[in-house]
């Protein structure tokens, strides 16, 4: 259970966010400033084929994926509540992005669950689900039901379990009729 707790330390009025184990985040304004535990974290314009092993550090980076980004390869930490990663489609893109999780040799547990929904340009909206032993994401406005045309998000959030929460919405523009059926797999089947 969440809970957020109104505070004061000092002359400052601050709000904390909790879970069962761990202080989430607090934030605060006194008078003049406002205040965060976590860094406000500037979004990273991918402009070229990347390969990143995403470390905690990142966590709160917003990644923009455009037309000139080329093939992109994102390795999530391990998992721990509170970290999260988004990454925005600003332009139709064909080529691959990946996102993956660290351990893929199914022995950790190390997984995304939760879903994305996938709309394309026939107007078939489709729930598509991370469930079983799913740790990797294609996105890939060239690939048969995938999907990454503009206006696409993905967001990735890190659980007290080793599991990743991931939810967005996919632009399918290319595959007109596409169901989200080619974006999830497992890297070690």
């Amino acid at each position: 259970m969440s809970r957020i707790k109104q505070k004061k330390l000092g002359n400052k009025n601050y709000l904390e966010f909790t879970n069962q184990n761990n202080t989430l985040a607090t934030f605060g304004f006194d008078g003049t400033n406002l205040f965060s535990s976590r860094p406000v974290v500037a979004p990273e314009a991918v402009t070229e084929a990347v390969t990143k092993i995403l470390t905690a550090e990142d966590s709160g980076k917003t990644f923009f994926i455009n037309s000139d980004s080329g093939a992109a390869t994102y390795t999530l930490p391990a998992p721990a509540a509170g970290l999260h990663f988004k990454w925005i489609v600003t332009a139709n893109t064909d080529t691959a992005t990946i996102i993956q999780t660290a351990d893929t040799t199914d022995t950790t547990g190390d997984m995304l669950r939760g879903g994305l929904l996938v709309c394309s340009a026939a107007a078939i909206n489709t729930f598509v689900e991370a469930a079983g032993d799913v740790n990797t994401l294609t996105l890939d406005d060239n690939l048969a039901n995938a999907g990454q045309g503009a206006g696409s998000w993905i967001e990735v959030i890190g659980t007290e379990d080793p599991t990743w929460f991931i939810t967005g919405v996919l632009n399918g523009n290319t595959d007109v009729d596409g169901v989200g059926s080619a974006l999830f797999t497992d890297a070690d089947a």
